[in-house]
């Protein structure tokens, strides 16, 4: 896992599950792009307060719409349950991207 802002994680499914490192990091919410914590609920102890889940695909092919539901949970989480764990599979795709696309929004970017 690696920290990207002060409310902004990135990790791996593995990260994702980990609830030593959850707590340890006092992580609240996490946003799952692989859809590996569809199943898992929130607020149990030692889990993630809020999951928001979507299952999108490593490389092209996304759903545009589906990305941007994405981008507007996310951007929910930061708002409202920070710190957040981004997580796909192996941490470096995917969620890369989408921080990527929040802090461009953020930041009022309109392209590089």
């Amino acid at each position: 896992m690696d920290w990207i802002t002060e409310t902004i994680a990135i990790g791996n499914h593995r990260d994702a599950r980990d609830e030593a490192l959850i707590a340890r990091e006092g992580l609240r919410s996490a946003l799952s792009l692989d859809g590996s914590l569809i199943e898992t609920r929130a607020g149990a102890p030692g889990a993630f307060e809020t999951i928001e889940c979507f299952r999108l695909i490593d490389g092209p092919g996304n759903d545009s719409g589906l990305f941007l539901r994405a981008l507007n949970a996310f951007e929910y989480l930061v708002r409202r349950h920070p710190p957040v764990l981004v997580q796909c599979h192996a941490g470096r795709s995917r969620s890369v991207v989408l921080v990527a696309a929040l802090l461009m929004r953020r930041d009022a970017i309109d392209s590089v």
